[in-house]
């Protein structure tokens, strides 16, 4: 305990000096300023200067992303300062001490202006202009547009970014954690390249500053020396414009290399490996050119003058290489298999493994819960990198099923089919065909709602999802059919459409345990208790399961899964069986699965059975203690679905939500028989309407085989349920 104090003393001065480390710096640069410096002192500066640029020029070379070195902005303004700093320091040195000789600056001016240059100042200011506009009209003006451009499409970019974060936080696809860390991230990127503008600015200035600094020290040198020194024009121009050059490029190159260090942050992309690894596998692992490089360079060997052991040399150096692109690669890629598959460390492409082998036989074995093949027509429509956006449209189509059903649909793969038609498409559930059609790529479907008034040429086609009448007509016509009545879809959107249809229907067979741990997940972060007293010391995962499939199958939204918990904890200390269990929960969800149903002006039109159907209903139902089912004689079977059918069609065109109310004994059988036939009606118990929800009867069904009779006040007659 006695050196508690002293190593808390130890630590607080550790931290001090760290948090006063960057503000005494930057009072000693502007003390360069003022501060007349000895010349050993201002070569020790002056190397430090050209160490710091090497040194920030071969870190912007190695990172992988321009985030990972997100202090580079401000690193630049310092380092600006410090080098005009420098030339103010350099400067009075020259000017003051320059009459005594060349050495009078320090020997690293000296060297610059006497070795590098040759001793020549007409040498020396030609290199300083040439270097002064590469810096300045190339490199800096350059990356300063690339930052520009940068910063301006990272602003504009942003909203989507933050669209895309919300909406797979809202899908389940990430968590807050997560979601916070991405918000985080794009803030960054944004404060980056939106610093990166500003500070491309000082660059510039500090060229500018250069080339005008060098300029007035050659004027002021020349005045001294003759107006004070007495020195002849000719030595005064020899000393101070040797020292000044020698001066102008030690700057110069710093300059350069941070410049240089600036456009390589601002073109980079974010990658895995540093800009040395991707020139390497980008530029140099194309077999082919390397060879067509290497006949070229020959070939300029036979042209007369030039040098011929030069090129030849080249040649052979590039011909060389090409062979070892190949044998490089074989080697990665055959590494890349024995360690699992993945491409080799000099990106050779990922090679399936045999079918004969354990990897094959595993591969082929694995089935997707969801699946969809095309030909190879519609290759265009479902891949980005061909114009097409129908990956992130799936991405939508995720988040809005995730939505509306609580269900987050599982990773699809798309496959080129070869055994199907060029057109055609197929989605597969398990391996099973669920659903196909066929589109045309650069044509639109157009369908008719019934009030075309001038109908439009096309080819007749079916409607996938509904099944209606429609045309594929050319894409320069759809303005044309619009006009005139059509409702016009764009092939991606015919099968996104088909593709939700066949979703919302078939959820139940995709929902999993996987996907049910993700639930259990999410709500154990925000509901602890909840999961913990449940599962699995109440239900299993199994019954839980049971009743989401069995809610999903009549497309009742799973997504207030907290109160489904809460209402399965409540139910099940009178029962476990998945009937029960399902209809406690369905009254519980009630006001959520009647609200959907309704229609524009929030009444439920419902289809009811009469009392002689109900109770040939309730005869024909099978009940034991785990299951309950409708064991309907043939003709009240043939009967029932002729009358849904019709009442479909109708609901349909009336633009209304098939609904049939039954008492509510009889739902879960009816209802799990419906779900087969006729997946649309939605069948209800009469517990389970809202008070205040107006109700219509529109059809009475009556299962001796007669047709649908619609009572004379159909249109306005109501029925008070309880």
């Amino acid at each position: 305990m006695a050196n508690l104090p002293e190593a808390a003393s130890g630590s607080f001065l550790g931290v001090r000096r760290r948090d006063l480390a960057m503000p005494l710096t930057l009072v000693g640069i502007l003390g360069l300023m003022i501060v007349p410096l000895p010349p050993l002192a201002l070569d020790l500066l002056l190397a430090v200067n050209v160490t710091i640029s090497l040194v920030i020029l071969l870190t912007a070379v190695q990172v992988t992303r321009p985030l990972d070195f997100s202090v580079f902005p401000s690193l630049l303004l310092i380092t600006t300062l410090f080098r005009l700093s420098l030339n103010v320091a350099t400067t009075r040195l020259i000017l003051l001490g320059g009459a005594d000789g060349t050495q009078a600056a320090g020997e690293i001016i000296r060297t610059f202006g006497e070795f590098v240059v040759g001793g020549s100042y007409v040498v020396g200011i030609v290199v300083f202009l040439i270097l002064t506009l590469i810096n300045f009209i190339v490199i800096t003006r350059g990356a300063g547009r690339i930052a520009e451009v940068s910063a301006r499409f990272t602003l504009d970019a942003l909203p989507g970014k933050q669209m895309s974060i919300d909406s797979d936080l809202a899908s389940g696809l990430i968590t807050q954690d997560q979601a916070r860390a991405r918000r985080l991230e794009l803030a960054r990127e944004t404060d980056f390249y939106g610093a990166m503008d500003g500070s491309s600015r000082f660059v510039r200035g500090d060229a500018i500053a250069g080339l005008i600094i060098t300029g007035i020290n050659i004027v002021g040198g020349l005045i001294i020396g003759v107006a004070q020194e007495h020195l002849s024009l000719a030595d005064a121009a020899t000393t101070y414009t040797v020292l000044t050059i020698g001066d102008g490029l030690v700057s110069q190159i710093p300059s350069i290399l941070i410049s240089t260090a600036a456009g390589v942050i601002v073109t980079r992309a974010a990658a895995s490996t540093d800009l040395g690894g991707q020139v390497v596998l980008q530029l140099l692992h194309n077999r082919k050119v390397m060879v067509a490089s290497a006949v070229v360079v020959a070939a300029l060997a036979f042209i007369p003058g030039m040098p011929a052991t030069i090129f030849i040399g080249l040649s052979g150096g590039l011909f060389w290489w090409s062979r070892r692109v190949r044998d490089v690669s074989a080697e990665a890629g055959g590494e890349g298999r024995r360690e699992g598959g993945g491409p080799g460390a000099a990106g050779a492409p990922q090679e399936e493994p045999p079918r004969g082998s354990a990897q094959g036989i595993e591969r082929d074995l694995e089935v997707p819960k969801l699946e969809l093949n095309v030909g190879y027509g519609l290759i265009s429509l479902v891949q980005s990198d061909e114009g097409g956006d129908f990956v992130s449209r799936v991405s939508v189509l995720r988040a809005n099923i995730a939505r509306d059903l609580g269900f987050v649909f599982p990773h699809m793969p798309i496959r080129d089919d070869q055994g199907i038609g060029a057109n055609e498409y197929r989605l597969l559930i398990h391996g099973v065909p669920a659903a196909s059609g066929a589109l045309v790529p650069d044509r639109v479907l157009a369908m008719d709602p019934g009030d075309v008034r001038r109908p439009i040429e096309g080819d007749p086609t079916i409607e996938p999802t509904f099944g209606l009448p429609a045309l594929w007509i050319r894409a320069a016509d759809k303005g044309r059919a619009e006009l005139a009545g059509y409702t016009v879809a764009e092939p991606v959107f015919v099968l996104l459409t088909h593709m939700r249809d066949v979703i919302e229907r078939e959820a139940s067979r995709l929902m999993g345990r996987e996907e049910l741990q993700v639930l259990l997940d999410a709500l154990a972060r925000r509901h602890p208790r909840i999961v913990d007293e449940l599962v699995p010391a109440v239900l299993s995962h199994a019954d839980i399961l049971g009743v989401l499939r069995a809610l999903l199958d009549e497309r009742v939204s799973i997504r207030d899964f907290n109160t489904i918990l809460e209402t399965l904890s409540e139910a099940v200390r009178f029962g476990k069986s998945a009937p029960y269990l399902v209809e406690q929960v369905r009254k519980r969800l009630a006001p959520a699965i009647v609200q959907p149903l309704r229609d524009r002006n929030d009444t439920l039109h419902v289809a009811l059975f009469d009392d002689i159907s109900v109770e040939l209903l309730r005869g024909s139902t099978l009940r034991n203690e785990v299951d309950t089912r409708l064991a309907l004689p043939t003709a009240a079977a043939r009967s029932l679905l002729q009358q849904l059918a019709r009442y479909r069609s109708l609901s349909e065109d009336m633009e209304r939500h098939p609904v049939l109310q039954v008492p509510a004994d009889l739902r879960y059988p009816l209802a799990r028989w419906v779900v087969l036939q006729e997946p649309r009606v939605r069948v209800i118990a009469n517990d389970e309407l809202p008070r205040d929800v107006p109700v219509v009867v529109v059809s009475t069904f009556h299962l001796d085989g007669a047709r649908v009779e619609t009572p004379p006040a159909a249109a306005g007659a109501r029925r008070t349920t309880s």
